[in-house]
């Protein structure tokens, strides 16, 4: 089955490629991370993308449970790389990778103290 993915673009049209693209990434990251029940992410380009050197801003949501992982860069400070719409979504996604073995590492540790403290 595969994972339920929520595709919002805002400021820019929706195109197939980058769809297939962020699918083809959120099931890489669901079939490695078995918890993760769906993913919702907004693919914006700022109102005058027209002009060279402005941004994409990838903002995913991802559930898993008991928790929401959100990864969104901070607007303020733009990444260069980020004026291509596919480096963006390649790093917001790796960025959600190390977020989500990161969880996983705190949550084997905990499981590992409380079965040694019992």
């Amino acid at each position: 089955m595969s994972l339920p993915v929520e595709i919002t673009f805002r400021g820019m049209d929706s195109s197939d490629f980058v769809s297939s693209s962020i699918r083809e990434h959120a099931d890489r990251l669901g079939t490695a991370h078995v918890d993760v029940q769906s993913c919702r992410i907004v693919v914006e380009a700022p109102s005058n993308h027209h002009n060279h050197g402005q941004p994409f801003h990838v903002r995913l949501e991802i559930r898993v449970p008991g928790e929401d992982i959100v990864i969104d860069r901070e607007p303020g400070r733009p990444v260069p790389a980020h004026e291509d719409v596919y480096v963006a979504i390649t790093d917001a996604f790796h960025c959600a990778r190390r977020r989500l073995e990161e969880r996983m590492r705190r949550r084997r540790e905990e499981r590992r103290r409380d079965g040694n403290g019992a």
